[in-house]
């Protein structure tokens, strides 16, 4: 474990525990948020992502047999009426 992760660690004790006294100001809320914001999209981001070659093609060809299926019971609902 690198000298980073310990004190990543004690910080994370220490906030749990809420054995520090922290009182971020307004900027660092802002940045705290925006991390926030960046984890919660960033499957997002990475899922259509043209560096990762095999996830984006299993979304696009997933996509193709969602288009496709919703084609073939479109045309089978129109056959029957």
């Amino acid at each position: 474990m690198t000298e980073l992760e310990k004190k990543f660690e004690e910080m994370l004790v220490a906030v749990r525990d809420k054995t520090i006294d922290l009182e971020p100001n307004n900027s660092q809320k802002l940045k705290l948020y925006a991390f926030y914001q960046q984890v919660l999209k960033a499957t997002i981001i990475l899922k259509n992502s043209a560096l990762r070659i095999v996830e984006r093609t299993k979304c696009m060809v997933c996509n193709a047999i969602k288009w496709y299926v919703e084609r073939r019971c479109y045309a089978r609902l129109l056959k029957w009426r």
